[in-house]
């Protein structure tokens, strides 16, 4: 019953006030500039967060009343330090459904592409991922830039590793933060 209370406080009183802003910046973007319109879109990202992990809070909260354990479907994702993280932290059920289901099996078909298979693969699973969430060009574009984003981390990981080696970051608190703070921007 906890469970469930938390997930309707984060729907009812978090999540929907920020919509109240969001709401009001994106309804009339053009009265807006600036650090508002920045406002708007972190209100607009805390409040998609806030209302999907407390709708799976309450399913989560129901489901314990009935002994059925579902799985968490949101571990901190705005903590993530890279996109790849994000995606692991992120809607958890339906990102493991795509890395199963459409992900790996391209992967599979594309392996002998190497490296260029999997970023592939990447680029197509979040195309799909796109068109699911709705067969608009903003989802389609939204799909594919992160198809991209995934694609691109898998050639910059090595660099990026060998860069925080040699500068003797690859261990520091501040570098965590500062991945955190780029990977949320």
């Amino acid at each position: 019953m906890l469970l469930f209370t938390w997930g309707l406080f984060k729907k009812v009183v978090v999540a929907d006030r920020l919509a109240l802003y969001a709401d009001q910046v994106y309804n009339n973007v053009h009265d807006y500039t600036g650090l508002s319109l920045i406002i708007g879109t972190y209100a607009f990202a805390l409040q998609i967060y806030f209302d999907f992990s407390a709708y799976t809070d309450m399913a989560r909260g129901t489901g314990r009343m009935f002994s059925i354990n579902l799985t968490e479907n949101f571990n901190h994702p705005y903590l993530a330090t890279s996109i790849a993280d994000f995606w692991r932290r992120w809607h958890i059920s339906f990102s493991r459904w795509i890395l199963d289901y459409i992900f790996k099996p391209l992967q599979m078909e594309w392996r002998n592409w190497g490296q260029a298979g999997t970023a592939l693969a990447l680029i197509v699973t979040f195309l799909v991922c796109g068109i699911w969430h709705g067969a608009t060009w903003g989802f389609i574009f939204w799909g594919l830039l992160h198809g991209i984003y995934m694609a691109a981390s898998i050639y910059y990981r090595p660099y990026q590793k060998r860069l925080h080696k040699w500068l003797g970051v690859e261990k520091s608190t501040w570098l965590k933060w500062w991945q955190i703070f780029v990977t949320l921007i």
